[in-house]
């Protein structure tokens, strides 16, 4: 495995953790949320 496939992995499982972490995740969750929502009405 190259170095940028290895970078790629530590991020899933990064993101893998914080799903199990739970509040790391409802705080994410809300903010891509209300980004989301802000670019979709366009304001």
């Amino acid at each position: 495995m190259d170095c940028k496939k290895m970078k790629i992995l530590v991020k899933i499982i990064g993101v893998v953790e914080c799903l199990q972490l739970g509040t790391v995740w409802d705080l994410l969750g809300d903010t891509i949320h209300e980004i989301f929502i802000e670019g979709l009405l366009g304001e």
